[in-house]
């Protein structure tokens, strides 16, 4: 099998990451950003006028999303980290 070229692969990875990240909601990208920051979900809902419930869901939904399994994969998707599959 043909190595692949390294400017190749993080081409891929960088047009799948793109094509996740349109999946994903505005306010799910609130959320995230806030997530990312260190802030709680009461935190959350504080700043942006919802209920902590409300923030659950709209984690859940960008999890889903962006095909994490759990928040800290989550987390390492927001830095940019590889996650694996």
């Amino acid at each position: 099998m043909p190595q692949q070229n390294p400017s190749i692969a993080s081409t891929i990875d960088f047009n799948d990451r793109l094509r996740l990240e349109n999946r994903i909601t505005h306010r799910e990208k609130q959320v995230l950003h806030f997530l990312y920051a260190g802030h709680t979900n009461k935190q959350i809902g504080k700043r942006l006028g919802i209920s902590d419930r409300t923030i659950e869901v709209h984690r859940g939904n960008a999890m889903l999303k962006l095909q994490c399994k759990n928040v800290v994969e989550l987390v390492r998707w927001m830095a940019g980290d590889p996650v694996d599959p």
